[in-house]
């Protein structure tokens, strides 16, 4: 009996071993090939609209009567929030591990209104009648780099550390109480900018080529200079891939900032929170 009659049946299953570890093998690699391009490009450009509820609530420290309580600016002067916000993020991968992103929104509000109550706002009372004009601004650009701490096949974590330069403006006109027989038009408006340092992470999961999927939390409690408080930016989110390059994305954007400033032109507390949806389109290359 030959060599190759005595062993067939060894023969036949080595081959099955060695088919199934080669199928292995190639669905693995095109799995590899799946990921979404947020994974497996190095640049990506998300941009669009951001349409978030916000709390802005300030106080400007005067001496008249000592209290100098925060002040609603949405609620008291009737600032919506229907209006969509420009939102822009960029970020590189530029090896293996490493990479770094830059996001930018801004937000401009103003309106006016009969207050029917007294609001102390930096030595001048605004008395109950007057029409007051109030205005309110803020600017933030997270710049951050990362660091791919895991990635195992459509899953990816990274670490994240970096600024946000925030910048903040509040203001009031009207006719306002300078003191016991002085009554004129006022305006005063106040204003902060500082860079807050911060850590985060942030998760992905690729199940495929089309979907992925997102979580981020940026974090920062700490005195620095003229600013004392905490800021948190957390987002999550889906993206769609059309193809390679271009795709469509939605995310839960929550944005909170809170404490005190302590400027020439701003002493007092600040507290501030936009959440809402963030709609956009994205580009990968």
């Amino acid at each position: 009996m030959s060599f190759l009659s005595r062993n067939r049946g060894t023969l036949v299953r080595l081959s099955l071993i060695a088919a199934l570890l080669s199928a292995g093998s190639a669905s693995y690699a095109q799995a590899e090939r799946q990921l979404h391009p947020y994974l497996a490009k190095n640049w990506w450009l998300d941009a669009g609209l951001y349409y978030p509820s916000r709390r802005f609530k300030a106080s400007l420290d005067g001496t008249i009567s000592g209290e100098n309580e925060e002040i609603e600016f949405g609620r008291e002067f009737g600032l919506g929030d229907s209006e969509g916000i420009f939102n822009g993020e960029i970020g590189w991968t530029f090896t293996d591990s490493w990479g770094a992103s830059v996001q930018y929104f801004a937000s401009e509000r103003s309106g006016s209104r009969t207050i029917d109550e007294e609001i102390e706002w930096d030595d001048v009372v605004y008395e109950v009648g007057a029409d007051i004009a109030a205005s309110t601004s803020l600017d933030i650009t997270r710049i951050v780099a990362f660091w791919r701490f895991r990635a195992n096949g459509g899953h990816d974590l990274r670490l994240v550390g970096g600024i946000h330069w925030m910048e903040i403006g509040l203001g009031l006109s009207g006719q306002a109480r300078l003191d016991d027989n002085t009554t004129e038009f006022v305006s005063r408006r106040a204003t902060a900018s500082a860079p807050l340092p911060n850590i985060g992470a942030w998760y992905r999961y690729s199940p495929n080529n089309r979907w992925v999927f997102s979580a981020r939390v940026d974090w920062l409690e700490a005195s620095v200079g003229e600013y004392r408080g905490r800021i948190i930016n957390a987002t999550g989110g889906v993206n769609y891939a059309f193809n390679d390059h271009f795709g469509l994305g939605a995310k839960y954007q929550y944005f909170s900032l809170g404490g005190s400033v302590n400027k020439t032109n701003w002493r007092g507390d600040l507290n501030v929170a936009y959440s809402g949806p963030f709609l956009h389109l994205s580009a990968y290359w």
